[in-house]
């Protein structure tokens, strides 16, 4: 049985490579590739996004699935709090 999000990982792998080139690092791959597996997060759906050397989770991917509490953190619809907020990855 694959993992739920192994091939979106993929995807999400091959489209950075295409749109960021050289400015992947190893380190920004493999983060990448934790986001995606772990919450889901679509490159091509403009869900998360490379800037200044960092992931960063846009308003789409935050609002996608997900609530918003008020001190910012996020809870998926299980009520399950997501480490992703207000950090950089």
């Amino acid at each position: 049985m694959k993992a739920p999000y192994a091939e979106l990982a993929r995807a999400n792998l091959r489209l950075a490579r295409l749109k960021y080139g050289t400015a992947l690092s190893p380190n920004l791959k493999a983060s990448l590739q934790a986001l995606t597996r772990q919450f889901g997060f679509s490159l091509d759906l403009g869900e998360i996004l490379l800037l200044d050397r960092s992931w960063y989770v846009t308003h789409s991917g935050l609002l996608r699935g997900h609530s918003c509490a008020a001190d910012g953190e996020l809870l998926c619809a299980g009520g399950e709090q997501m480490g992703i907020s207000r950090h950089r990855v």
